[in-house]
């Protein structure tokens, strides 16, 4: 999922962000730069855990650009199995 937000992310509102989402999924990938506007997570995360998570870090303004959660990760959940 890609989030965008309004204001910049600090560095504390991003480990904040990574700590609330490896709460639901310890194996999760989140990209969220400090000073950036973006934050990427991809995991086995709900949309609503994501949103928790945004909240949680103090990034009530984030909006969802893009739902699509499916990342290949070999062995992960959305591997299809044809890595060899």
């Amino acid at each position: 999922m890609l989030f965008t937000t309004a204001d910049p992310i600090t560095h504390s509102m991003a480990t904040a962000i990574m700590q609330a989402v490896r709460e639901h999924d310890p194996d999760a990938l989140i990209r969220a730069e400090a000073s950036g506007y973006e934050v990427r997570i991809d995991g086995d995360v709900s949309l609503d855990q994501a949103r928790a998570a945004l909240l949680q870090a103090g990034l009530d303004n984030a909006e969802l650009q893009d739902d699509n959660n499916l990342v290949h990760i070999q062995g992960s959940h959305s591997c299809c199995g044809q890595c060899t």
